[in-house]
């Protein structure tokens, strides 16, 4: 196990690169997750039926 400084820099660097890897992953996860629910909100707006359409069995 290090000790002193180059063991407190290796900390360090280790905590910066996990710290910046959760950054990472949580900006692309936020943006499925918006990208989702825009396509999902997309694929609700063609489903709606516009108000002109007679209705079945009129």
């Amino acid at each position: 196990m290090p000790r002193g400084r180059e063991g407190k820099a290796r900390i360090e660097g280790d905590a910066r690169r996990d710290v910046a890897e959760r950054g990472r992953r949580s900006t692309a996860i936020r943006r499925y997750l918006q990208a989702a629910e825009r396509r999902a909100s997309d694929e609700n707006e063609k489903d709606v039926v516009p108000e002109s359409a007679p209705e079945p069995g009129a």
